[in-house]
């Protein structure tokens, strides 16, 4: 299990997940419970009588086990408390009793804090108690039943900023009961923000696997780089991006502070656009079509050197290149086009391993390339021309491409914008938030929008400076997580 997996664990540990502990009333049903269920991350560390046996204070028909990384939750149903008991993982011992003093005075102290707080009216003592969703969960229950809670609004915007799941468990009734709690000054807070946006605007939202399908979901961006990070950062399949235009009239209300995310009801959304995402088992066919790139200029490749633009990213930018031109150009068979690209993209970084030359590197890198094996081939004016160009943000006006390239300036416009497409989305690398990071926005062309999770795949996969012997044992690799 990698971290990103541990993530989503964490942040999708749930109500539904709960197991009452007396359904293991002996050893025997709890060894076949974590037989059973341990893969799928659960850990049963007592059954009823031996919990009794540690916690002789704490009562064992209010004790949940759960999927997750904290395996034992305290739910007392005559004052409606939820919180975890914090019994660690590691090297536990069934039935042991060394230690479970302490935890148990922990929770009856956490206990006697949270009636005081609940007096008051006050349930914050969820956003320490609880994990991922479980938060949103924890306080829809709550609305459910009608209590009366302190803060209410600032309540749910702190439980929404620090969950990545789960918003949309809040059913429609106690979201609005949520925004009509608002104090004045954060409806004039709220009101101030919208003055800011257009009448009509544009959203995005990012989905994998396991999100809420829009059509059910409340949580929105102003900002599509957040939608990307979203919809591919645990690499799922059925990731898409999507674009929608609404009214500011209709947003909710925001994230918090600075934050771009926005809540929307889904009747207030039209969709403009969607991004479906290229999934794996397409990849792992382009992986191993043009894989022999990677071997056929092995030599070359591995002349990128710079950190963060080496021999990996130049073999990044090559698939990615391969990918979108195959994506435009599917009945092209394989042959001399796919060699330009191919030639751009492992020397279009060359030249930042030159001596002061980072500022104008893509000058830099065309000279490395004339001077290379490659430079002296039939088409070595058109990739020289893809790499001296690559950085640049204007487009090539079609007056030169025409004088530089009679007859055929619209293919190379063509390739240009494919190798600069390719380049940007392998700025994944850089990690959402960094300044080099990729921005969606500035992808040119249709095909590269749905190439987001393949970058993405490829950033995961491809590290491995050996990849340019062969490609064979890591295709094997993708192919197993696929299975």
């Amino acid at each position: 299990m990698n971290i990103e997996e541990l993530i989503t664990i964490i942040n999708t540990e749930s109500i539904d997940s709960f197991i009452p502990l007396r359904d293991i009333p002996d050893e025997k049903t709890r060894s076949e419970y974590q037989a059973r269920m341990g893969e799928d991350f659960y850990h049963f560390p007592y059954h009823y009588q031996s919990f009794q046996k540690a916690y002789p204070n704490l009562n064992p028909d209010w004790v949940y086990c759960n999927r997750g990384i904290s395996p034992l939750y305290y739910w007392e149903e005559d004052t409606g408390i939820l919180l975890k008991i914090p019994v660690e993982l590691e090297g536990l011992k069934v039935g042991e009793t060394s230690g479970s003093k302490a935890v148990e005075d922990i929770v009856l102290k956490e206990l006697v804090r949270c009636k005081e707080e609940v007096q008051e009216a006050n349930y914050s003592f969820l956003l320490r108690n609880l994990n991922g969703q479980m938060k949103m969960e924890y306080l829809n229950t709550l609305l459910e039943e009608k209590r009366q809670i302190k803060d209410l609004f600032s309540l749910f915007q702190a439980c929404y900023v620090s969950t990545d799941f789960g918003a949309a468990v809040i059913s429609r009734e106690n979201l609005k009961r949520v925004m009509e709690s608002m104090t004045d000054k954060e409806q004039e807070d709220l009101q101030a923000r919208k003055q800011e946006l257009p009448d009509v605007l544009t959203v995005y939202r990012g989905e994998g696997m396991k999100s809420t399908s829009y059509e059910n979901a409340y949580s929105w961006s102003l900002d599509v780089n957040a939608a990307v990070f979203y919809a591919v950062r645990f690499g799922e399949r059925q990731s898409r991006i999507l674009a929608a235009e609404v009214r500011k009239e209709d947003i909710l209300c925001f994230g918090s502070g600075g934050d771009s995310e926005v809540l929307i009801l889904p009747e207030a959304i039209t969709i403009q656009e969607i991004y479906q995402q290229e999934e794996l088992p397409k990849l792992s066919e382009k992986l191993e079509q043009y894989g022999i790139l990677s071997r056929i200029y092995r030599d070359a490749l591995q002349e990128n050197h710079v950190e963060g633009h080496d021999s990996m990213h130049a073999l990044r930018t090559l698939l990615l290149a391969e990918m979108i031109y195959d994506k435009r150009h599917p009945e092209v068979p394989f042959g001399r086009t796919h060699h330009i690209l191919a030639q751009a993209a492992v020397y279009h970084d060359m030249g930042r391993s030159l001596e002061g030359a980072e500022v104008q590197h893509s000058k830099a890198s065309a000279k490395c390339f004339r001077n290379s094996l490659y430079g002296k081939m039939s088409d070595a004016a058109v990739v020289e021309f893809l790499i001296r160009f690559h950085e640049t943000e204007q487009s090539i006006s079609e007056h030169t491409l025409k004088q530089t390239f009679p007859g055929r300036d619209v293919m190379v416009q063509e390739l240009l914008a494919i190798l600069q497409d390719a380049d940007a989305l392998d700025r994944l690398r850089f990690g959402y938030r960094s300044p080099d990071s990729l921005d969606f926005h500035r992808l040119r062309l249709p095909e590269s929008q749905e190439l987001v999770l393949a970058s993405r795949l490829l950033n995961d996969g491809l590290t491995n400076p050996e990849l340019l012997w062969g490609m064979e044992e890591e295709m094997e690799e993708m192919h197993m997580e696929l299975e």
